[in-house]
């Protein structure tokens, strides 16, 4: 299995090294849920066939294995980011409990729902979603393989085969219909229910691959693969890699049956690699360095995201130079804890050190990262928010804007038709070919858009602001619906969305259709350093542009980035004065385009 846990990892590190160019990395999590569910189905099987297995001792054996190094990881990391990003430690104390609990990926989907904590959600360890959704199957993998027991001795193996199988095909099934209904992302991609398919059919795969092994009364001569296999198998691997460069994550295809797509992919290469006719499971395993990058994934895995996160907050990684000594520094760390794991777990020399003095320089780098470990226990079990404050303060003044935005006065302006009919001119050459008015203009943003409120109304005059504390691409189509079809849409909408999360072209396409072709969209682009969409939010935008000439994206980012000072201490939230330009920046470019309408008119 080493050559495919170093296929899966490489996708997943340099998904998180350099997300532009290998913008379908993260694919990579679903060839490991396949070997994790195939694992444990094929040894679980086998050692109740041998009478070794107990749940204590399968629980104890995952424990082990999972936990030492976890634990190892993450304080060192908490003691040594105290120093280099002090701030990033700040209030950590519950997402590292949710790491050790394995629950991460539910707590991170909470921070989405609770805003105020969702407005730090950098984190070094926001990858650790994927070790959560690992631990909690690992739970309740024994009372599946129980369940699997009865109905294969009361019936037949295919039934309880059947049985892992229709799960799968639920969790598989659910997926989709999740990202259709809630819109949230986060949710659909973080949810242990709606990722466990990949898991489940790796779980099928081991059960069937076990049941044939079983009964085999010899073991089988491997031989060399025929061209048909040989293709196939190569095929596998250029469409995996070009999947890795492609296959964006904001694409509905994604969510919508591409994850169930990608896992059966997978699991053919599975299959492929464990048939012991065949030789590629042994060709692989016959390189060295996929060999040893296969048996350290774990750390690999583990230390990436630490160690990326310093390097981004620290701008060390925002060149080609910084990105290799990034996955140098990966690779080392990741070896030496594994020894260090290794060493205090077994008090076992590591072959290398064959001197006194060699022992003596181990002993004392085992003493350091100790006492660095304690230090991130310290960090952990006293850390305090001190932004609490700051966060207190914009909760306040969002609160107080929501409800000035909900409050009724006279009735809101209707228009003879529920669509604006089509220009009269091509005034594409403008900047934007739907007519510009700044009768009742629309605006649709997150708590960006909200906390500026009073700077838009009093730039603006007439206009409605519908703005609401962490919202996703998706939560605003019915509210724009319920006003287009009422007649209350004017000509001109203002959308400010992208500061949560990705944008997604099936929600973004959704909106515009609803909006028509005949109103002037102005989308403003998104400014967060520390968010890692920002820039795949922002290209995108630019390409929604050039598909769609009704929208014309709105440059903040390029004004902030000039201007951080007119940022509160989140990086993300106009001050008052940020909020003056925030509105000035919107009303000047609408102005602009507007103002050469008119011009083409005379």
């Amino acid at each position: 299995m080493d050559g495919l846990r170093a296929l899966a990892i490489f996708g997943v590190t340099f998904f998180h090294l350099m997300p532009n160019v290998f913008a379908g990395g993260y694919l990579g999590v679903l060839l490991f849920f396949i070997i994790t569910g195939f694992l444990l189905a094929y040894t679980t099987a086998e050692r109740d066939r041998c009478g070794t297995y107990t749940v204590r001792r399968f629980y104890g054996k995952r424990a082990k294995r999972l936990y030492p190094e976890l634990i190892f990881v993450v304080l060192f990391s908490v003691g040594c980011i105290r120093f280099l990003v002090p701030w990033a430690v700040q209030g950590i104390r519950m997402e590292v409990a949710s790491v050790f609990l394995g629950v991460n990926n539910w707590w991170q989907i909470a921070q989405n729902a609770d805003y105020f904590t969702r407005i730090a959600s950098a984190s070094p360890f926001t990858h650790l979603w994927f070790l959560g959704i690992e631990i909690q199957y690992i739970l309740i993998w024994p009372l599946l393989f129980t369940g699997y027991k009865k109905i294969k001795n009361q019936r037949s193996f295919f039934a309880a085969w059947s049985f892992v199988f229709g799960m799968s095909l639920v969790s598989a099934v659910w997926m989709p219909l999740c990202y259709n209904v809630t819109h949230n992302v986060t949710r659909v991609y973080y949810g242990t229910d709606t990722r466990a398919f990949a898991l489940l059919f790796g779980a099928c795969l081991g059960l069937f691959k076990y049941e044939k092994d079983a009964a085999r009364k010899r073991r089988p001569k491997p031989h060399k693969a025929g061209k048909t296999t040989w293709t196939v198998f190569l095929g596998i691997l250029v469409v995996v890699l070009a999947s890795y460069v492609l296959v964006k994550g904001q694409l509905a295809f994604v969510y919508d049956g591409g994850m169930a797509l990608y896992t059966l992919v997978f699991g053919v290469l599975l299959v492929l690699v464990v048939d012991e006719h065949l030789l590629f499971g042994r060709g692989l395993d016959r390189s060295a360095v996929l060999s040893w990058i296969g048996r350290h994934s774990y750390g690999l895995f583990l230390w990436q995201y630490p160690v990326i996160f310093v390097f981004n907050n620290k701008t060390w990684g925002h060149h080609v130079w910084g990105n290799i000594a990034a996955l140098v520094l990966i690779v080392l760390l990741s070896a030496w804890s594994g020894w260090l794991v290794d060493f205090v777990l077994k008090r076992k020399w590591h072959s290398g050190f064959k001197t006194h003095s060699l022992k003596i320089a181990a002993i004392v780098v085992t003493c350091v990262a100790a006492a660095v470990c304690v230090l991130g226990v310290c960090t952990t079990v006293t850390s305090k928010n001190s932004r609490a404050a700051a966060q207190q303060a914009l909760k306040s003044r969002l609160e107080k804007n929501q409800k000035q935005n909900t409050q009724k006065k006279g009735e809101a302006p209707t228009y003879p038709w529920m669509d604006p009919p089509k220009a009269k001119q091509n005034y594409r050459r403008t900047g934007n070919a739907a007519k510009v008015s700044f009768q009742n203009v629309t605006i649709i943003g997150d708590s960006v858009t909200l906390d500026a409120t009073p700077e838009l109304k009093s730039t603006f005059g007439e206009v409605t602001i519908n703005a609401k504390q962490s919202r996703h691409i998706g939560d605003e189509l019915n509210w724009v619906k319920k006003r287009r079809k009422g007649h209350h849409l004017g000509r001109t909408v203002v959308i400010a969305l992208g500061t949560n999360g990705e944008l997604y072209e099936k929600r973004v396409e959704a909106l515009l259709k609803v909006l028509g072709p005949n109103r002037s969209v102005f989308w403003v682009n998104v400014y967060g350093p520390n968010l890692e969409w920002t820039e795949a939010n922002n290209r995108y935008l630019n390409q929604l542009a050039a598909k769609h000439p009704n929208v014309t994206v709105i440059d903040w980012q390029s004004e902030l980035s000039a201007h951080p000072e007119w940022l509160w201490e989140d990086g993300i939230h106009p001050n008052p004065d940020g909020s003056k330009a925030y509105a000035e920046t919107i009303y000047q470019k609408i102005h602009q385009i507007q103002n050469k309408q008119d011009h083409m008119n005379k």
